[in-house]
């Protein structure tokens, strides 16, 4: 139980939110330098269903 608490505790907090997003970038620039670079650019170069997710 104590840990449910503490999960949702966290969650709730401002800190989550800074946290994910900075676990998320970090994971980013790993992939991107990786050998998966050319397929995580590929990723953002989908077209889907006529909706494009090209950011540059």
């Amino acid at each position: 139980m104590k840990a449910t608490t503490l999960f949702k505790d966290f969650f709730n907090s401002e800190k989550a939110g800074g946290l994910v997003l900075i676990a998320c970038t970090i994971l980013s620039l790993l992939l991107a330098n990786s050998n998966y670079g050319t397929s995580y650019h590929d990723f953002f170069k989908l077209n889907l269903q006529g909706i494009v997710l090209s950011i540059g």
